[in-house]
């Protein structure tokens, strides 16, 4: 058996248990272990399965989940298999057929007695049985090394190499976990010890391990210590660790808060199986929050809420947070030092904290303003937390970019340059005070300037100060629920394709993260034009949110994105609220059917499938 076992249920949610391995030793046995542990003593089961359909002569996988008092097995075969129609269905097995290969379908069996008798030789052969996790989110990995990768994803698995070089030290990640355990479980802080593991050691991907301590000697030493491949990875480890060995229980303060009381006092501990446990990350990066978060819940925050929830996106595996917070700050001294924007145009132009959502995406201007200097100061200072904390946990916060939203007082100080005007965003009584903000037009020099001016202040006044380096990944929404004055998809290319270079020209490893929500929202994004604001950059430069993906998937009706790298979401709830419903068929089947989707771009070995949260309750 491997070093390592891997256990297969069940499983954070943005972590997945790999497939239990066959036991080289014994090859009419699979060996599976249960994670649900009693307190003091490791439970095993053990069933013993003969290989099946060995006399095909075939390399065989077989895939089983448990259904409603049934197990369903799926069967892939090679298409060079030496084996009929006739015979696989008096064995009670369906399939279907490409040219390339036989796709499995759902085969159902009332038990896994009656999986074993239906498959069953006289004499078995070697083969490869795989279990793994009854988990439906499983499925989508299943399929992750088909050849539907494109050069985008690749372009992406590069930007994943640069980050791992750009990472903190091991020693900063490892000291950034400890302080998490500590304002989680300050009792407990002795109880656990954490150490940073190359992806090798992973496998090849990102994950964490959990083992008991070869140190162990009772209270006041550690039980447990949790090795990962960064931060977020130990801390998932931890959360991991605490919800399926004692019973505990992390979430929000309004959908149940901390339960801890399960935990077992230090020296206590449950154990794990000897050779311990292994969980790999199915996809690179988990994404968390929308644009309008910072308006609907953070506006208020100071450090210490700040810092709850960053050990919280950390406990949940989540790696890649919008990190807005500030940027008003950014965009006073491009506008006042480069541009000659005064206090006063700026008073006009940024909202409130509550709505400055929809000021920085040129949905109105001005509204619950002006800002005090005050307030933009210790923002900027947040923010400088807030990333530094995220740098430390091996985060990649997304940083935010020009998408050509301007103060109007540019039609006075640049009379030459390209402004338009847009109509109204649901302002009250439609008063120019509020409504109507000034776009500037892609193909004016000015737009690339003032893009790469933000970029370029963005990272030598915040990011460089904190570690010499920046995340590589921007976020920018263009005619956010505002429709564009042109239907031309030349005047839409040029658009994208200026927004871009905007980035890259201040960050030449630039990635833009767009939120889908433009398509999903506005009947204007028919495939010209979604075509042609898409396919404005570089393939493998741009990723796209799908954000309303368990209701409106626009994957599905787009062609994929027209091959853009695109991430399945989930719009957890509008404007903070959180309701008893939800469309759970949708977030259980929706993740596997994009995932599977004829030439999905998710589908690779750094796949972009994403944890269905992005906006916090």
């Amino acid at each position: 058996q491997s070093k390592k076992a891997r256990i297969t249920e069940p499983r954070p949610k943005s972590h997945y248990a790999p497939p239990a391995q066959h036991s080289a030793e014994n090859d009419t046995a699979l060996h599976f272990k249960s994670s649900k542990q009693s307190r003091n003593k490791e439970t095993r089961e053990t069933h013993a399965f003969p290989p099946p359909l060995h006399q095909f002569n075939a390399f065989l996988t077989i895939f089983c989940l448990a259904g409603n008092r049934r197990f369903f097995c799926l069967f892939l075969f090679p298409a060079s298999a030496d084996l009929n129609d006739s015979q696989l269905s008096s064995h009670n097995v369906n399939f279907l057929r490409t040219p390339d290969l036989l796709l499995p379908s759902l085969t159902p069996f009332p038990s896994l007695q009656s999986f074993a008798m239906a498959t069953s030789p006289s004499s078995p052969p070697p083969l490869r049985l795989l279990l793994p996790a009854i988990s439906v989110l499983l499925l989508s990995c299943i399929f992750s090394s088909s050849e539907s990768a494109t050069v985008g994803v690749g372009s992406i698995s590069r930007l994943l190499e640069t980050q791992d070089r750009e990472r903190a030290p091991p020693s900063v990640q490892v000291a950034a976990a400890r302080g998490v355990l500590r304002r989680l479980l300050p009792s407990h802080s002795s109880s656990f010890d954490f150490r940073i593991v190359s992806k090798e050691q992973c496998g090849g991907e990102s994950c964490f391990i959990i083992s008991n301590h070869p140190n162990s000697a009772g209270p006041g030493t550690p039980e447990i210590l949790i090795s990962g491949a960064t931060g977020v990875e130990m801390v998932a480890g931890l959360h991991w660790y605490l919800k399926n060995w004692c019973g505990a229980h992390l979430s929000w303060a309004k959908t149940g808060g901390d339960q801890l009381n399960s935990v077992p006092q230090p020296g206590y501990l449950p154990r794990v199986q000897d050779d311990g446990v292994l969980v790999q990350r199915p996809v690179p990066w988990n994404y968390y929050q929308n644009a309008v978060s910072s308006s609907y819940t953070f506006a208020w925050w100071d450090w210490k809420r700040w810092e709850k929830e960053i050990d919280w996106m950390a406990l949940h595996g989540i790696n890649l947070p919008l990190a807005f917070t500030g940027q008003e700050a950014i965009w006073q001294k491009v506008f006042q030092q480069k541009f000659n924007i005064t206090k006063a145009g700026l008073d006009d132009f940024f909202g409130g904290p509550a709505f400055l959502a929809w000021s920085r995406m040129a949905n109105l201007h001005g509204w619950g303003g002006p800002l005090p200097q005050s307030w933009l100061d210790q923002q900027l200072v947040m923010q400088k937390k807030i990333l530094e904390r995220m740098y430390e946990l091996g985060m990649t916060p997304v940083l935010p970019a020009f998408s050509g939203n301007v103060p109007a007082a540019f039609i006075d100080l640049f009379p030459s340059a390209k402004i338009m005007r847009l109509g109204n965003w649901f302002s009250v009584e439609s008063n120019p005070k509020w409504c109507c903000t000034y776009l500037l037009d892609a193909t004016d020099p000015l737009f690339v300037e003032i893009g790469r001016a933000f970029i370029e202040e963005q990272i030598e006044g915040v990011y460089l100060i904190l570690y010499g380096r920046t995340s590589h990944i921007y976020n920018c929404d263009n005619f956010d629920e505002n429709t564009p004055p042109v239907d031309d998809p030349e005047y839409i290319s040029s658009l994208g394709a200026a927004t871009f270079k905007g980035m890259q020209s201040g960050d030449s490893d630039a990635v833009w993260l767009m939120q889908g929500w433009l398509f999903a929202y506005d009947p204007f994004w028919k495939p010209p034009q979604m075509k042609a604001l898409l396919h404005s950059v570089p393939l493998g430069r741009l990723v796209v949110l799908d954000l309303y993906a368990e209701v409106k998937p626009i994957w599905s009706i787009s062609e994929q994105f027209y091959g853009v790298p695109y991430i399945w979401c989930m719009l957890h709830n509008f404007a903070g609220n959180v309701e008893m419903y939800g469309l759970l068929d949708s977030v259980a089947s929706g993740p596997i059917e994009a995932h599977q989707s004829e030439n999905s771009t998710m589908a690779s070995a750094h796949s972009q499938l994403l944890l269905p949260l992005n906006e916090n309750a």
